[in-house]
């Protein structure tokens, strides 16, 4: 478990539930109601861990990774929860990460599926290659700054 800013961890929420769980319900309920969230409840603790063993002097070799709230999690998978009814008829059928029933390997079986029929047709086939690691480290700070 990391370590949080409020050093409240999930077990202490189910531990006491009993307690807790009609105060954090109305909490919760008056979010929705009223669209705002507490500024304490939004913010985050970011970590940076080493990608690997080696030196780490340079920032590619740093994974950032975001702790948050533990009731800021809540609502937002209680509004995911809710969303996911609509999800089918706003996602296209061909995203395939992060969706139930979906696995982003389909991608990497449809690759191997279009350069086999390629190869036996006798066709080229056009790969676009993208650097995922350069996409994510080209952060507009300044964008990002507006929030907090």
């Amino acid at each position: 478990m990391c370590p949080k800013k409020d050093a409240i961890e999930v077990v202490f929420y189910l531990h006491y539930w009993d307690f807790l769980g009609p105060t954090l319900t109305k909490a919760v309920n008056l979010i929705f109601s009223t669209r705002h969230m507490p500024n304490e409840w939004t913010e985050e603790i970011i970590y940076m861990i080493p990608k690997s063993d080696a030196r780490c002097d340079e920032i590619s070799k740093w994974r950032p990774i975001t702790v948050l709230n533990d009731v800021y999690k809540t609502v937002a998978k209680t509004i995911a929860n809710r969303m996911r009814p609509l999800l089918p008829s706003i996602i296209h059928d061909t995203q395939s990460g992060f969706l139930q029933d979906r696995s982003i390997f389909d991608n990497i079986f449809l690759f191997w599926e279009m350069t086999a029929l390629a190869k036996h047709h006798k066709q080229s086939l056009a790969i676009l290659l993208l650097d995922f690691e350069k996409a994510y480290d080209k952060v507009d700070w300044t964008f990002w700054r507006q929030f907090s």
